[in-house]
């Protein structure tokens, strides 16, 4: 199909997520990175007790012994109700990632309403993410995820993930049936061919709603803290995750500013 920009005056990580359907670049703007950490920290230390003297990086990582199993999920919840929503955290996780992402889905952007957050303390089965793309949940296909770890994460502190002609492979195999019995199933066609994810505190990793991916149980002796949050065009189609009720507009130019204005009050122009 054509393109808006030739494939040849892409930068790298515009052409490898055309490639793979992901990419892992390095973030430009690490002091902002660290005060959405620190951000997270505060709150944390807020909340609980321990730690003292640590550094945010040995502090996350050892989150797991500062914090009882039981009051874990509680204490995610309010970490995704308090910084997930606030609109300056949001704006600093935008910032992180705009440099790379302005190539990958245009300078109109919207975000998805909060950023999410994922917790997972060592052999802690609640963490489990099942194989799955989020298509599957009414996402737009034109959705791109940032997924941001705030400690050094591999193996099963991290996550899997499947590139794009895997992905499409096993999505054509599934549509010409039968169906796979369950997801366990699924995820054990899938799983060995999978990509397991080594990145450091700084790295950013871009991925397509459409590629298969999950999270085990993490079987290291640190806890796994990662933000995630959607983007997309303003305008590119939407699934079943609407603008206002999912998303909102972080970056729009002058001109979409005055027609969404003059539609707002006086409607669409119709042919």
């Amino acid at each position: 199909m054509s393109q808006n920009m030739p494939p040849q005056t892409r930068r790298p990580h515009a052409a490898a997520f055309v490639q793979d359907g992901f990419c892992v670049v390095p973030s430009q703007q690490v002091s902002i990175l660290e005060s959405v950490r620190a951000d997270v920290v505060a709150y944390l230390r807020s909340m609980t007790k321990g730690g003292a003297g640590l550094t945010d990086e040995a502090y996350l990582n050892a989150f797991h012994k500062f914090s009882a199993p039981t009051a874990l999920n509680d204490v995610r919840v309010g970490v995704h109700k308090t910084l997930g929503s606030s609109e300056v955290f949001r704006q600093k996780v935008f910032a992180c990632a705009r440099h790379h992402l302005e190539d990958l889905v245009g300078n109109e952007i919207v975000m998805q309403r909060q950023v999410g957050v994922v917790i997972q303390a060592p052999r802690d089965p609640a963490g489990l993410l099942a194989l799955h793309t989020d298509c599957w949940s009414g996402c737009s296909p034109y959705e791109v995820v940032l997924w941001i770890p705030l400690v050094d994460v591999h193996d099963t502190k991290s996550m899997y993930i499947c590139d794009r002609a895997q992905t499409e492979r096993h999505l054509r195999e599934i549509k010409a049936g039968p169906a796979p019995e369950s997801t366990a199933a699924l995820a054990r066609r899938v799983r060995p061919g999978a990509q397991d994810l080594r990145m450091k505190f700084g790295d950013l990793l871009f991925f397509s709603s459409i590629l298969m991916h999950g999270a085990e149980e993490n079987q290291t002796d640190e806890t796994r803290f990662v933000l995630n949050v959607r983007f997309k065009s303003l305008f590119s189609p939407y699934g079943t995750k609407a603008i206002g009720e999912t998303f909102l507009p972080v970056n729009y130019l002058p001109a979409t500013e005055v027609g969404l204005d003059y539609e707002g009050e006086f409607g669409a122009v119709h042919a």
